[in-house]
Formats: structure tokens, C-alpha cells, sequence
């Protein structure tokens, strides 16, 4: 990215490809994004907005992790409840 000029007080005026404008938009290039999301001439990139998120993840960074094994033990628990819905009749070896 390359500042190219200013058009006032405390604003510039920037040169980026469609990937550095991703990037800043959080993901990692516009390859996976729809059309109506990619960057276009016009649109505003809410940069304040990913700021903010970013910085409240990093400052729960520990909460976050542990929300996130508490997901994971809860999706554990949801599978194996799913799996044993999906086939509740298990053929059993009679011995005689």
C-alpha cells in the first residue's frame, strides 16, 4: 500500500491491490469473497469498526480461548449424541 496524496487535513489518498485491501479487511485475499463483498470503487472499508474487534480479542485473548475448549467439549458431546441417534440398534453376537 502507498500513500499517493492527501485531500485534507488528516486524510490521504492510498494505492492498494485487492489482496492489501482484503487484508485489511480481515481476510486473507479476495479469492473466497463474493462479489458484492470484494473491494469496488465507492465502497468503505469500516476500518475503525476491524480496529475495535481486533482489539477486544486481543485484550480476551484468555477468555476467548477458554470459550473456545468449552465449544469444543460441547461440540464433542453434540456429535457423539448425533451418532448414537443416527444408528440406535447395534447388532449384538448372541452366544449360545
Amino acid at each position: 500500500m502507498k500513500i499517493i496524496g492527501t485531500m485534507g487535513r488528516g486524510e490521504f489518498l492510498v494505492q492498494a491491490d485487492e489482496n492489501e485491501l482484503a487484508k485489511i479487511m480481515g481476510v486473507h485475499s479476495t479469492y473466497g469473497m463474493k462479489d458484492a463483498e470484494k473491494p469496488a470503487v465507492g465502497k468503505e472499508i469500516k476500518v475503525s469498526e476491524l480496529y475495535q474487534a481486533l482489539q477486544v480479542s486481543r485484550e480476551r485473548k484468555e477468555e476467548i480461548a477458554k470459550l473456545a475448549n468449552q465449544l469444543r467439549t460441547v461440540a464433542g458431546r453434540v456429535d457423539s449424541i448425533n451418532q448414537a441417534l443416527a444408528s440406535p440398534i447395534v447388532e449384538v453376537e448372541v452366544k449360545s
